[in-house]
C-alpha cells in the first residue's frame, strides 16, 4: 500500500499526521526486525551451549539436569521476548492515538 492509496482511503489524514504515523511505525519495524535478530542468535547461542553442556555430562541425570536448566532458560527468554515485542507493537498504537489527536 503506497502513501497516495492510503490518503486516498483516508483523506482526512493530513501530510504531517501521515508523517508522523509512518516515521514512528518504521522506527518500531526496524526495532522489532533488530529486537527478533538477537533474540534469534542468542537462542542459537544457548542451544549450542546446552549440547555441549549435555555432551560432557557423566550420566543421565545430569544430562537431565542441564535440559531441564536449558528448558527453563528458554522459557523465561520467550516470556521476556514477547514482552519486548508488546512494548514495541504499543509504540505504534500509542503514535496512531498522538496522530489521531491532531
Amino acid at each position: 500500500m503506497t502513501r497516495d492509496s492510503i490518503q486516498q482511503t483516508y483523506p482526512s489524514i493530513e501530510s504531517q499526521q501521515f508523517a508522523d504515523w509512518s516515521q514512528a511505525y518504521m522506527s518500531t519495524a526496524a526495532a522489532l526486525g533488530a529486537s527478533w535478530c538477537d533474540f534469534v542468535g542468542e537462542r542459537f547461542h544457548a542451544y549450542a551451549h546446552a549440547i555441549d553442556d549435555v555432551s560432557h555430562c557423566d550420566g543421565i541425570d545430569e544430562a537431565w539436569k542441564v535440559q531441564a536448566s536449558f528448558g527453563q532458560q528458554t522459557l523465561k527468554a520467550y516470556s521476556e521476548q514477547a514482552a519486548k515485542v508488546g512494548d514495541l507493537i504499543m509504540r505504534v498504537a500509542d503514535a496512531e492515538a498522538a496522530t489521531a489527536k491532531h
